[in-house]
């Protein structure tokens, strides 16, 4: 659980304590509780992943001083979502409120049979985004999901996964993949030529592991209607990880 911070301005610019037994407390789209006496959020047992408010009011001298914070919950270490049960009616097609990035870009869409996740089409010009669904600090972990990409005119989209802060990138238009930490500055990317189609689904897989003092990225990408391949398609080495 967590608190909502217990120390406020007073009206006359000074500085007091505020227990957390003097707050009211509010909580909206959130499965669990308050504990009073200490302000600490109890998450329900059997919360799922979501996303929700906290809302702590204190009314002195007749002053109102109120805090407000955003809550995510994330109650596993692994996750699967193939989107078919969620719905794509006007206003309900969007994006896990608790996937960081995807709010307002990512709508769920019936594709050939299934449900997809689809990025829209940007209004004009480059339009990039990242999707962050686990803990910052989660590692050891492999992630895959299914990808497709769509030519819009003359431009073909990048797409791929995240890892521990590393990308791995299917670049469309330069029908390469690469591994790297941050596009402005490629000081441990590694990019190798994969020629791939537009409109036709493929699968990415990739992992981070620390290796004698080095950070070993692993990506491969694979058509979804062929075998996964043993080797991985393109390996990076980050010494100062």
């Amino acid at each position: 659980g967590g608190g909502v911070p217990s120390t406020h301005s007073s009206t006359d610019g000074g500085a007091h304590g505020i227990k957390a037994a003097d707050m009211a407390w509010s909580i909206e789209a959130l499965d669990g509780s308050i504990e009073a006496a200490t302000g600490q959020f109890l998450v329900g047992e059997t919360a799922a992943d979501h996303v929700g408010t906290l809302t702590a009011v204190v009314d002195g001298s007749g002053d109102e001083l109120r805090s407000t914070v955003r809550v995510r919950v994330l109650g596993r270490s692994s996750w699967a979502e193939d989107f078919e049960g969620m719905s794509t009616d006007k206003g309900k097609d969007r994006a896990h409120a608790h996937w960081i990035g995807a709010g307002g870009k990512f709508f769920v869409r019936d594709q050939e049979g299934s449900r997809v996740l689809m990025k829209t089409e940007a209004p004009r010009g480059l339009q990039r985004s990242d999707v962050y669904i686990g803990p910052p600090d989660l590692s050891g972990y492999t992630v895959q999901a299914d990808l497709m990409g769509v030519k819009r005119k003359r431009n073909r989209p990048d797409m791929g996964l995240i890892a521990q802060r590393y990308t791995l990138d299917m670049q469309g238009n330069h029908q390469r993949l690469q591994i790297r930490t941050w596009a402005a500055a490629l000081r441990m990317a590694k990019t190798v030529d994969f020629p791939w189609e537009m409109e036709v689904w493929y699968t990415a897989k990739m992992r981070v592991d620390i290796e004698a003092g080095k950070a070993i990225v692993r990506g491969k990408v694979w058509r979804r209607d062929e075998d996964e391949p043993e080797q991985w398609t393109n390996t990076a080495e980050n010494p100062l990880p």
